[in-house]
């Protein structure tokens, strides 16, 4: 498989200090996650970092930063310290008997070049791979820490590998790598993919029809035998006259979901409505929405989430978006409450304010001032794109109208 070797080739040349990067592009459904997790299982002695990008989180600034970095942290203590500062101040971390200082234009560059030396410093011990999934969704000042990283990596042990979903609004800008399109299977390929997950007869003239009309996409050649008819797999009926990919694919997905517990449903949209894919965070709002603890063990035989010790994610973007864009709004917004509640409890403010929004419908001073302490929070770190979207958000919130700026905004032109 091309996209394949050409992968192997990015992380062949950080193992040789031949650091560099490449940008995968490819449909809903096309297999690009697969392809990272592909990379992920098969890379040897290297250390592979992973982030994504998360729709409801884009406006967190250095929130997919965080997520990527947290795992080779404790390089901090070997970077320049004003760098170390600086990227601590822009992660939310305080340092003991450290001023509450705002970040400038100078400090946002300390934490562009911090991101820097971390990788660096880490990947003297072996080399990194940074996978990013999902990068249209990257939140603005992590996709510019990362852009930054990318451009400055030619002589370091360090391999970057963006994907990005080609049929979203939303775009990530490359910088000039290497672009990786991921085309849909060939026909052999297809085929052997629907003989594994088709149950019983599969006509020849069903098979050829469900490779052309889904472009040989693998998620919807896994997900469309399920729903259809044995008759139709069979070609005794003939298919339905459309099968739109997203539509049949998320089709798929609630028709798993919606034949577990109801309590198990509680949990995947938690899963679903949740940024942080934290076990712990997911568990408890959960538990706060009466899901017993048996919930967490059928979602996950279910399929459609895997969880580790630590985490908890979907098994592709597309259960996300199939799981809350099914659920109604008050069952949104009560995960979003939980969510919320216990965020803050957990010491997430940032995440519990924007959860705590999502979970408002009308107007609610006590939101809205909550969002404007993230903006602040977000100005003092550098991510003035982040602060903008709290503060605009927290007028929308607020029964004062116009609703002052916050201070750290005013001081700003």
């Amino acid at each position: 498989m091309a996209e394949r070797a050409r992968l192997d080739e990015v992380v062949a040349g950080a193992a040789a200090s031949r650091g560099g990067g490449c940008s995968s592009s490819a449909a809903t459904g096309a297999g690009k996650t697969a392809l990272l997790a592909d990379l992920a299982d098969r890379a040897l002695d290297v250390t592979v970092l992973w982030t994504a990008g998360i729709e409801s989180e884009s406006p967190l600034a250095f929130a997919a930063l965080h997520r990527l970095l947290r795992p080779v942290l404790g390089a901090l203590d070997d970077v320049p310290p004003v760098q170390a500062r600086a990227l601590r101040r822009a992660l939310g971390e305080r340092e003991a008997g450290g001023r509450d200082e705002r970040t400038s234009g100078d400090d946002r560059f300390l934490v562009f070049a911090a991101t820097l030396s971390v990788l660096a410093e880490a990947a003297e011990q072996q080399p990194l791979v940074c996978i990013v999934d999902d990068a249209h969704w990257l939140d603005t000042a992590s996709a510019e820490a990362l852009s930054f990283v990318a451009r400055r990596v030619a002589a370091d042990r360090i391999a970057l590998v963006f994907a990005v979903r080609d049929d979203q609004a939303r775009r990530f800008d490359g910088l000039g790598l290497p672009e990786l399109p991921v085309p849909g299977l060939d026909a052999a390929a297809a085929d052997a993919l629907l003989a594994e997950h088709t149950g019983g007869p599969l006509s020849p003239a069903v098979r050829e029809e469900l490779r052309k009309r889904t472009a040989g996409n693998p998620l919807a050649l896994v997900e469309l035998p399920r729903i259809l008819s044995a008759e139709q797999l069979s070609g005794r009926v003939r298919l339905p006259s459309r099968l739109p990919l997203t539509q049949g694919v998320e089709r798929a997905f609630l028709d798993r979901c919606r034949r577990l517990s109801e309590d198990a449903q509680t949990l995947l949209l938690v899963a679903a409505a949740d940024d942080s894919g934290r076990f712990s965070v997911v568990q408890q709002a959960a538990a706060r929405l009466g899901a017993s603890d048996d919930a967490l063990d059928e979602a996950e035989r279910s399929g459609l989430i895997g969880v580790t010790a630590t985490d908890v994610r979907l098994r592709h973007p597309l259960v996300r978006s199939a799981l809350y864009g099914a659920a109604t709004t008050s069952q949104r917004q009560s995960a979003h409450r939980a969510l919320a509640a216990v965020l803050v409890r957990a010491g997430d403010p940032d995440r519990g304010s924007w959860h705590a929004a999502l979970a408002t419908s009308g107007v609610d001073d006590v939101v809205a001032d909550g969002l404007d302490a993230v903006a602040e929070r977000a100005d003092h770190r550098g991510g003035h794109e982040a602060a903008s979207a709290a503060a605009e958000r927290a007028a929308e919130l607020s029964t004062s109208s116009p609703r002052p700026r916050p201070p750290a905004l005013r001081r700003r032109p």
